[in-house]
């Protein structure tokens, strides 16, 4: 038997250290409104102007024609949405209310706006404080009992500074503070936030013809604060929770993806609710590696699908802005990143994948103002840029979210295959500007979830009989923290870059690859109960591309499952060649017990964090990340790190003890039993721990128990290691 001394187990409470893509659509060409599944409704809003940007509000249905791929569709409904209206209905049921000063209900299918302001990490205290002064100023413009807003900041993750709510007070707390870089204070409001009671909002029916249902809230009614906050409206309660637990699965990646990541969350769960929404951005500039830009087409087709209009603020003001000095920076980082690399031929990181984009940025010295504008003007936003008087554009924009018309029209096309639709509006008067949206991409609803573009194929995949095979990949599904509304799992794909078919591009030498991972968790019946997908394209230099084929693609995604029996449908695309091969995975969800011990993974390599560890993140503790490895077979000599986490119960006086038996051929070889501390636990209780065992040859099995009092957990995997 081997020695105990050479079984290592470590509480992980502090650092370890571990040894093109399909062209995108054109301005003219990117999505627009929501295509509900059943409904078959569009609906589209229109901000009409005249030659001096004034608002038009006297036009008739008549005025207005709406193509389709240049065929002429037939308005169901037409109308002006606009404060007067909203200020008219007010003051008559107030007039006509037996209570003086009574506040009338509003609608929310008609007359809810709802505004996004939205600090994306600023850098120099100038900047944050144009940042602060155009916020205030925003907040000046005529705010109707109607429109609610709410503020975020965007760094290094993603923090709900204020709820929805008119009322200008807490608004401009908050945005004193998001233009601050005090981002444990970020943290710590966002709890707050987020403490507020949990409402429940349900819509019904088409984008034009449904209702809502709230339960827990009044519609305008604000709920009990905390700590001062306004927690606004029942949807805005709802809506931010929303957000954020959506925000755990964001993609962590290089900057620019992650903030694009972090808006497309932000417009996917706004999306929930009918009427007219609005993210304001204030930022110094937006930067996307180059072939990643069906991220960038994913955002503008979400935000068009659900109605969703973006705009921008670039807080730089007046200034002769030139983007070498964030390329030079982007240079930088790459050197920083390859300098971590070595020789390490493993799974391949999105940072180091990304650092030849960095390298580009420089070479080409791209306009980081350009991201903004294309965003903002393909979702019938607008950016403001180059000026230090914000008063006027954002008068205007206030505008648009307080008067604009709205047309739903059912599609004369029935066919949803993902084909793109342009949609043209035309005014019968000379003169009018119109600013709307211009196309949408028809796409069928899975789950209650949209589509994406890139998951068309990978649905059509997992459809085929028999089940293709063609593309390598490993996936596998970690269930981690229990609670009483489900489990906490994390799925994970693993694809040899070498399996993935690669396009050779011109100037710069540069190769594509491109997979689509997918996943359908259905539950007993066969329904859909989530969609999990990512889309990874990478452009990699010629001369690097050898060492990059010797890597895997790892991406991992968190999801919450209740208790139950479910099946995950798996499938992954290798877009470059059309290939696919899919999977199906059985998940059970037993009830949450008073402990747990998380299944079990192999560890392929511990990174050092750059930024604080994300508590919803399982794989991340102290200032490390845990990449996990799909293999289940180590190579002769190597060491075989494993990676768990504990859940003792909470509240429960006894101590926690946890065994840990190593086994080979069903005959026990060792046996560790570590003291778990109070210290080693994480932000939520658990207790992430690691094994490294430098192991002979042969089939193995790892058993790791928890007890605490009378109750015990119990995990265990098994590996094996190459003669």
């Amino acid at each position: 038997m081997r020695p105990l001394q050479q079984f290592l187990v470590f509480p992980l409470c502090a650092a370890l250290l571990f040894g093109q893509a399909p062209a995108p659509q054109t301005a003219q060409q990117q999505p627009s409104v929501v295509i509900k599944s059943g409904a078959q409704e569009v609906l589209l809003d229109l901000v009409v102007r005249d030659k001096k940007e004034r608002m038009v509000r006297d036009l008739t249905q008549n005025d207005i024609e709406v193509y389709e791929d240049g065929v002429k569709q037939d308005i169901r409904s037409f109308r002006l949405v606009s404060g007067a209206e909203v200020r008219e209905q007010e003051e008559k049921a107030a007039a006509a209310s037996p209570t003086p000063n009574a506040v009338p209900k509003l609608n929310p299918n008609r007359e809810i706006n709802l505004v996004l302001i939205v600090f994306r990490m600023i850098g120099d205290a100038r900047q944050r404080q144009v940042a602060k002064e155009a916020a205030d100023e925003f907040l000046k413009t005529e705010l109707r009992p109607n429109t609610y807003i709410g503020v975020f900041s965007l760094d290094y993750r993603l923090n709900a500074l204020q709820n929805f709510t008119n009322d200008p007070v807490p608004l401009k707390k908050a945005i004193a503070l998001a233009s601050t870089q005090a981002y444990s204070e970020f943290a710590k409001m966002s709890d707050i936030v987020l403490s507020q009671s949990e409402l429940k909002v349900e819509t019904f029916g088409g984008q034009s013809g449904g209702g809502m249902k709230i339960s827990g809230g009044e519609i305008g009614g604000p709920a009990a604060g905390t700590a001062g906050a306004d927690v606004g409206t029942a949807q805005g309660n709802n809506i931010m929770r929303a957000i954020m637990n959506a925000e755990r699965r964001t993609f962590a990646g290089n900057e620019g993806i992650r903030e694009l990541e972090a808006l497309k969350t932000m417009v996917q769960q706004l999306g929930a609710l009918p009427g007219r929404k609005t993210v304001l951005m204030l930022s110094t500039g937006l930067q996307l590696p180059p072939d990643q830009l069906e991220v960038a087409r994913g955002l503008v087709g979400t935000a068009n699908r659900y109605n969703v209009s973006l705009y921008a603020l670039d807080v730089n003001g007046l200034t002769t802005y030139s983007s070498g000095s964030a390329n030079t920076e982007s240079v930088r980082n790459s050197a920083a990143v390859s300098a971590t690399q070595g020789n390490t031929k493993s799974a391949v990181t999105f940072e180091q994948a990304g650092q030849d984009d960095k390298i580009l940025y420089g070479v080409r010295a791209a306009n980081q103002q350009q991201w903004m504008a294309e965003f903002t003007q393909n979702t019938g936003g607008f950016l403001i840029a180059n000026t230090n008087d914000f008063k006027k554009p954002l008068r205007r924009l206030m505008e648009d979210v307080n008067t604009h018309y709205e047309i739903a029209y059912a599609p004369k096309a029935d066919v949803y295959d993902g084909h793109f639709r342009k949609i043209e509006v035309k005014v019968n008067r000379e003169g009018l500007r119109v600013q709307s949206r211009n196309g949408y991409f028809a796409l069928p609803e899975v789950g209650g979830k949209p589509m994406e573009t890139y998951e068309v194929a990978a649905l059509k995949a997992l459809e085929l009989k028999p089940a293709p095979r063609d593309v390598e990949f490993h996936v596998n599904v970690l269930r981690f923290r229990p609670s009483p509304s489900g489990w906490q799992n994390t799925i994970t794909f693993e694809v040899p870059t070498k399996a993935l078919a690669t396009t050779d591009l011109q100037n710069p030498a540069r190769k594509r690859i491109h997979a689509s991972l997918f996943a359908l968790i259905k539950d007993q019946s066969g329904q859909v109960v989530d969609k999990i997908s990512k889309d990874v394209p990478f452009e990699i230099p010629a001369e690097r591309f050898e060492n990059f084929q010797a890597g895997n693609i790892l991406v991992s995604q968190p999801f919450t499952l209740p208790p139950g029996r479910y099946l995950a449908e798996v499938a992954v695309v290798d877009q470059e060649s059309s290939k696919a091969s899919t999977r199906r995975i059985s998940l059970v969800m037993p009830p949450a017990p008073a402990v747990a011990v998380s299944n079990i993974a192999l560890v392929r390599r511990i990174d050092t964090l750059k930024n604080p560890a994300d508590p919803f993140d399982p794989f991340q503790f102290g200032t490390s990340k845990v990449t996990p490895s799909l293999e289940s077979v180590l190579p002769k000599g190597a060491d075989a790190p494993l990676y768990f986490v504990l859940y003792p119960a909470a509240g429960n006086a006894e101590k926690p003890k946890v065994v840990i038996q190593f086994l080979r051929d069903g005959k026990e070889i060792g046996r560790q039993m570590p003291e778990v501390e109070e210290s080693q636990k994480d932000a939520k209780g658990g207790v992430p721990m690691m094994l490294s065992a430098k192991l002979d040859p042969g089939q193995y099995e790892v058993r790791v128990t928890l007890v605490q009092g009378k109750d015990a957990a119990e995990q265990s995997t098994t590996f094996s290691i190459e003669n």
